[in-house]
């Protein structure tokens, strides 16, 4: 090891360094989730970061997601977008025109499916 340029020594610290970004990227992650950062960065530093893939890849199957995306967040409580299964234009449930006691679709007037967009 002593015998080591200092280029190599280089290269060793700059994977270190990605070593220990990808750890604290799959720590944020998982904070995301509502997981503890602390205890993922440290499960991601000793046991690498394939722990916490499996966990999220899990959540993911089952549709256990503990906190919405950014983007959902962003985008407030009317980001559900729903379809006219007629036209196939993408409408919030807010443009979705309620008058007359069938909803109906604002691009093409005929009336949507209840049961999908009540």
């Amino acid at each position: 090891m002593a015998g080591l340029t200092a280029t190599r020594w280089a290269w060793i610290g700059l994977l270190i360094l990605c070593y220990l970004a990808l750890c604290v990227r799959t720590a944020m992650r998982m904070a995301r989730t509502g997981r503890n950062f602390w205890l993922w960065l440290a499960i991601s530093v000793f046991f690498t970061s394939i722990p916490g893939t499996f966990v999220l890849m899990q959540d993911q199957i089952r549709g256990m997601s503990k906190a919405p995306s950014r983007r959902a967040a962003r985008r407030g409580p009317d980001a559900e977008r729903i379809r006219c299964d007629q036209c196939g234009q993408p409408l919030r449930p807010a443009d979705v025109d309620h008058s007359g006691g069938l909803a109906t679709c604002p691009h093409c007037g005929l009336p949507l499916d209840e049961a999908k967009h009540a």
